[in-house]
């Protein structure tokens, strides 16, 4: 847990010390060598057969799970899991402080049939097939992925221009600029961050104090990232000042995810392994 947070946060302990800031940090889950997003949810071991080396080419640790089937499927507890672990994956590295690179075709769940060093293939295997869009599973990633770019443009809190720790601002008293949450609602202490069980986290930024003194529209933003394997209810945390957590997007459900309204310290249930994004609005404007 305080590794995944370390990274999200945008990597401090690499670039800070050496006084740089966190776009010095390039996120990425894909690049040209390796898996796509997709077959990383789809192949347990790499499948370069066809680049004629014996499979013995292209590296091995690729970080990937089947989901319970070895490639293609028409499972559809399978598709479903594949689905939401890309929606996970790609929402994690999207809200993350630092640089996000999306490679080419990830957002059309491009696939490379598990071969993951494909410089030979200059044929379907590494082509992106751009037709695939009429599919609706493609479509559907397509559509979530457009929805996260346009949140991480609105909220200049994903892309902050230096380290946040945890100083405070009056704008909500009490609110550090960078808050992490137990699933309680409550800050997370050290025993928590301890805790070897315990594989939910919520992260909040306050805006106004990120950016204070300045002309930038802020807002609370909270992200409650969970990688259980089963539903965990949450509470969601309090705010010194009248108003509702609205649920912007869910990794759960996608691009087409209802915008809920949720009053402060209510108990929500998070599906297993997903992740939701909200913001907070204030009483003048619920």
């Amino acid at each position: 847990l305080p590794d995944f947070a370390r990274q999200v946060h945008g990597a401090s302990d690499l670039f800070e010390d050496a006084g740089r800031t966190p776009q010095a940090g390039i996120n990425f889950i894909a690049c040209h060598d390796g898996f796509t997003v997709a077959d990383v949810v789809s192949y347990k071991g790499k499948h370069n057969e066809a680049n004629l080396e014996d499979n013995e080419d292209g590296h091995n640790g690729n970080y990937s799970f089947n989901c319970g089937v070895e490639g293609e499927t028409t499972d559809p507890v399978v598709l479903r899991t594949r689905e939401k672990q890309q929606r996970n994956m790609l929402t994690t590295m999207l809200v993350s402080q630092g640089v996000p690179m999306i490679l080419a075709g990830d957002e059309l769940a491009r696939s490379q049939l598990g071969n993951n060093n494909s410089y030979c293939q200059d044929n379907e295997i590494s082509w992106i097939n751009w037709a695939a869009l009429i599919e609706p599973r493609v479509q559907r990633l397509h559509d979530f992925v457009a929805r996260l770019i346009q949140l991480r443009g609105e909220w200049k809190e994903l892309r902050c221009e230096r380290f946040i720790h945890g100083m405070q601002y009056d704008h909500y008293e009490g609110l550090d600029e960078i808050e992490w949450y137990h699933p309680r609602g409550t800050p997370m202490q050290i025993d928590d961050w301890n805790n070897p069980a315990l594989a939910t986290l919520g992260l909040m930024l306050h805006g106004a104090g990120i950016f204070r003194g300045g002309d930038v529209p802020t807002r609370l933003i909270l992200a409650l990232f969970n990688a259980d394997k089963k539903p965990i209810p949450v509470t969601l945390p309090a705010v010194p000042i009248g108003g509702l957590w609205l649920c912007n997007m869910t990794s759960a459900l996608g691009a087409e995810c209802e915008q809920t309204k949720v009053p402060p310290m209510v108990e929500i249930v998070l599906e297993e392994k997903s992740v939701s994004l909200f913001e907070f609005l204030e009483e003048l404007h619920k």
